[in-house]
Formats: C-alpha cells, structure tokens, sequence
C-alpha cells in the first residue's frame, strides 16, 4: 500500500512540458493558444493528443510490424485537476473543436449509412449509459466527454467506489465499455429495444474531468483488502497543478499571419484517418532513446524548477 501511494505521489509531480515530446515549432503554436485561451500549456497539449485520437477514426499500430496485432488508436483517459483550476474549459475546448471538424467536413465521424441518408451526427456523447453508447458507435468513431467523472462514471458502474455497491444491470455500461477496449477491432452485437444493433467497428475515446476521488476510492478499496480494478488499468490518467489564471479584461487574440487558427489546425489535422502505423527495424531502439531523452529533459526540469524555488525561499528569508 506504501508503495502504491508513493507512486501516485510521485506521478502527481510529473510535468507535460509542451518542449519535451513536441516539436519547437509547436510547442510555440501550444504556448500561444494557452496564452489565448487562458488554460495552462500542458493542459492544451491534453485536449490535442485526444483531438488528434479521435480525427485518426479507425487508425491502428502494429506491433512488432505484424497485421495480426494492431493495436487501435483510442484513448480512455481522465484529466484529475483540484477544483477551480479550469477543467470544464477543457472540454468545452474539445467540444468546440470535434465540432468545428463536423461544419466543415460534413462527411467526417460518419457511417456509410448515415452519409448515404445525410443524416446530421454530433462526434461527443454525453449519454454514458450501454443503450446510449451502442446508439452511437454503429459503424462510427465517437468521444465521451464527461465533466464529472467522479460521479457519472460512478453511477454507470465504469468505476468501483469504496463501498462495493454496483449499479442496476441495465445502467451499467462497465461491461461494454471494457469489452469495446479489449476487441475494438471485432464486432459487437447486443440485443436492445427489441432490435439487435451492432456496433461493426467499435471505436471510442474517453475523456473525463476528476477531483481525484476516483483515485481516492481506488486506494480505500485496496486498503481494504479488495483487488485492484481492472478498469483503472484501461484509463491514462492526467494530474495537473499550477496556479489558477486569472480571467483578463482584453482577451488576446491570435496572430494570424504567424499562425493558423485553431479551427484550420484541426480541420487540417481531421484529414489524417483510416490509416496503419508500423516502425522500422531501428525503431525499437529509438523509441527507448526518445523515452530516456523525455524522462531526462523532465527529470532536469524538475531539478531546475526545486532548485530556483530553493533559492527564492532563501532569498525571501534572508530579506526578512
């Protein structure tokens, strides 16, 4: 149990520097839309690693180069952040940009079906239930965005809360939503208002919003004796810290004829889909180079950070 709480301690310290696994040209772009739109930097890089999973639709890696194990590019994920600090921005920011990408390109995040009758699609759910899920994903690329995770992914029984009680069976989505993460790239059939659906190509990204109490359940429910949940393991989980940014009087806006906007840089980015990505013979080695250089570069900063904290804290005690 010490051992698990020291390294959920020690994850909680970690910093998403923008420079560290993004080019110098973007992390620019990034530090300019944070400035704009008042969110930290690391949260902005965030919200378009999950833009760019759910512009990719059904994209795949392969390991090991082989077509027999594609590994599908979805994201379940929670960013955990303390109150205030911004978090329902996030995902209105995300919201704002899948649907700019529905204006534009009308025919994206929809089935053939659906294409062929032009009916009208929204690429988030907001109904984490299974017959609202199903009703979404047939033959389709969706995004759950929740801004309360503690509660709703609590209430669908995604998540065990500490007192062991489980949800009504027709509520809880825990079960499809593990089984569309394990075979994502295979059929799913249920039966549902009296007609069977199919979801063909099971595709989904989660995002949702936490204080931490999923965490906190979490370890209650080890320290109790109970085993680890498996869904914890299927989630990548965001802490983020930092000061709260006040809200300014004149918003800045973006240079255009420095940058792109937003909108073009994501309808640009929408056109990357349906595609497969495998390494070369030397990408194994490099993969292990680049995370040494990620953990090195964050360990400096880090180092970095703690010394020039030190040294302010002395210099305030020396002045008094």
């Amino acid at each position: 149990m010490a051992y698990l709480s020291r390294n959920i301690d020690n994850a909680s310290q970690l910093k998403f520097w923008p420079g560290i696994i993004f080019s110098s040209e973007l992390e620019e772009y990034i530090n300019e839309l944070a400035d704009i739109h008042s969110v930290h930097a690391d949260s902005v890089c965030i919200i378009l690693i999950n833009c760019v999973t759910a512009t990719l639709e059904f994209s795949y890696v392969l390991r090991a180069n082989s077509l027999s194990h594609k590994i599908p590019i979805d994201l379940y994920n929670i960013i955990v952040a303390r109150p205030s600090y911004g978090k329902s921005e996030l995902t209105k920011l995300l919201r704002d940009m899948l649907k700019s990408i529905v204006m534009y390109r009308t025919s994206k995040f929809r089935s053939s079906n659906q294409a062929a009758i032009g009916h009208q699609v929204n690429a988030t759910l907001d109904e984490m239930s299974k017959a609202g899920l199903m009703a979404g994903l047939d033959d389709c690329y969706r995004t759950v965005i929740c801004d309360e995770v503690d509660m709703t992914f609590a209430d669908v029984g995604l998540f065990l809360s500490h007192n062991m009680c489980r949800t009504a069976g027709e509520m809880n989505c825990r079960a499809l939503v593990m089984t569309l993460f394990d075979r994502a790239s295979h059929a799913y059939i249920r039966q549902l208002a009296n007609r069977s659906v199919s979801v063909k190509r099971s595709k989904l990204n989660i995002l949702g919003c936490s204080t931490g109490d999923i965490i906190s359940n979490m370890i209650i429910r080890m320290k109790s004796g109970s085993c680890f949940d498996p869904a914890i393991g299927r989630f990548l989980f965001w802490p983020l810290d930092g000061p709260v940014i006040p809200d300014k009087v004149v918003q800045k806006q973006i240079d255009y004829q420095r940058m792109a906007s937003l909108d073009q840089f994501i309808i640009i980015l929408s056109f990357m889909e349906n595609v497969i990505f495998s390494f070369e013979e030397d990408a194994v080695h490099e993969m292990v180079l680049w995370g040494n250089t990620c953990k090195q570069k964050s360990f400096d900063t880090r180092n970095t950070n703690e010394y020039l904290s030190a040294r302010l804290g002395k210099a305030i005690q020396h002045a008094y």
